[in-house]
């Protein structure tokens, strides 16, 4: 699992900002700031949706669908 610096270093070394990086997941960039500074509760709902994503926890979310999606690591599976 990554730790914030982590996935700083990656979004960069991708030669993004987290507010593109919220834009293309639709997410706000405020949420995805409180995820990361630990503000905001990454255990269920949007904060867990955020984290999974970034690989900050592993998990499960849902597409716009409703299927579920696995993640490790803040990669597919």
């Amino acid at each position: 699992m990554k730790s914030k610096k982590d996935v700083l270093d990656g979004l960069s070394y991708q030669g993004i900002t987290i507010a593109e990086w919220a834009r293309e997941h639709g997410f706000s960039r405020r949420t995805v700031y409180a995820v990361l500074n630990g503000r905001r509760k990454a255990s269920s709902g949007v904060g867990h949706q955020i984290a999974v994503r970034l690989g900050m926890k592993d998990g499960v979310v849902r597409d716009g669908e409703g299927n579920v999606i696995e993640f490790q690591g803040g990669v597919q599976v």
